[in-house]
C-alpha cells in the first residue's frame, strides 16, 4: 500500500464507552468536507493509550500527530516527537565528545606504551608524539564530525 504524507487540516480525538464500559479513543480525521474515523489497527500504540489530560499535555509540548493518506483512502496516525536540544547544541557536544575521545584514546595510548619501556618513558613518549600527532588530530576531527552530525540529527527538529 502506498502512503502520502498530506497533513490534514485537523484531527480530533473522541473518547466514547465500548461494550465493555471502557474508555476507548477514536481519532477523526476531517479533510476538508469530509470526516473519517481512523482504524484503531492503524493509529499509533502511544496514541491509542493517552488519555484525554496526556493527549493536551502531549500536544503542549510542541509534539504533533502526523496523518497518513494511504491510495486508498485510509489514513493511519503516529506520533512526531520533537527532538529536544535544536540541533546546534547537539552538534558542538557531539563534537567535543568525539574529538575528545578519540584523542584522549591516541593520546593515552602513547603514555601507555612509553610506560612499558621503563626508564627510556621520556624519550619513547617524545618519540612517538612527534610521530602520531597529526594522524591523532585527523582521525579526532573526524570523529568530531561524525559525531557532531550524529547528535545534531539526534536532537534537532522530527
Amino acid at each position: 500500500m502506498n502512503y502520502s504524507y498530506k497533513l490534514c487540516l485537523c484531527i480530533a480525538v473522541v473518547i466514547s464507552l465500548n461494550s465493555f464500559g471502557m474508555m476507548r479513543n477514536e481519532f477523526k480525521i476531517i479533510d476538508g468536507d469530509r470526516t473519517q474515523i481512523v482504524p484503531s489497527h492503524l493509529v499509533s500504540p502511544l496514541l491509542k493509550r493517552m488519555s484525554p489530560e496526556q493527549f493536551k499535555a502531549f500536544l503542549a509540548q510542541g509534539n504533533r500527530i502526523r496523518a497518513i493518506k494511504s491510495t486508498d483512502g485510509v489514513y493511519r496516525l503516529e506520533e512526531s516527537i520533537q527532538g529536544l536540544g535544536g540541533g546546534l547544541v547537539g552538534a558542538w557536544i557531539g563534537s567535543a565528545l568525539g574529538y575528545g575521545a578519540v584523542t584522549a584514546a591516541g593520546h593515552g595510548t602513547i603514555h601507555l606504551v612509553a610506560l612499558c619501556t621503563g626508564p627510556f618513558y621520556v624519550v619513547t613518549a617524545g618519540t612517538l608524539h612527534k610521530m602520531l600527532a597529526i594522524p591523532i588530530h585527523h582521525a579526532a576531527t573526524a570523529a568530531g564530525v561524525a559525531a557532531g552530525l550524529t547528535l545534531a540529527v539526534a536532537t534537532g527538529p522530527v
